[in-house]
């Protein structure tokens, strides 16, 4: 199933990489369309993860901009690899993220602000997408 996801969303990616609405739309859309297919029981926590790592995006300041390597140790810090036995479906969460973040870095290059633009962006794109999943602060 991983595979099947990872296509339309790496497909998403790239077709709207010269359209940045069209990418924040295709972030959104991954993520919507990633949590859909988990049994819903555990949808709540993995939209958390979710949510987790648009807060990690939003820490990263560093001057140059992380590497793609760097984003990873960043992503797997938030949400530790040894989650995805418990959760596989956050599998596919972060190649979208490192895959768009790829694409960021291939037109910004180094151009800090540009890309910490990008990052607050495609955060606040996860966050969209995983909403529909999350209980509003307080109900229970």
């Amino acid at each position: 199933m991983k595979k099947l996801l990872l296509l339309p969303i790496t497909l998403i990616l790239f077709a709207c990489q010269t359209v940045p609405p069209l990418l924040d739309t295709g972030i959104q859309v991954g993520v919507t369309t990633a949590l859909s297919f988990v049994n819903p029981a555990q949808a709540e926590a993995i939209a958390g993860y979710v949510d987790t790592y648009a807060g990690a995006l939003r820490t990263i300041t560093a001057d140059p901009p992380p590497s793609t390597a760097q984003l990873i140790q960043v992503l797997n810090s938030v949400v530790p690899p040894s989650l995805f036995t418990k959760y596989p479906q956050l599998r596919t969460i972060e190649p979208l993220i490192v895959t768009a973040y790829q694409l960021a870095l291939s037109k910004y290059g180094q151009n800090s602000a540009a890309l910490y633009a990008f990052l607050n962006s495609m955060a606040n794109d996860l966050e969209v997408g995983a909403a529909p999943y999350l209980q509003p602060h307080g109900q229970v």
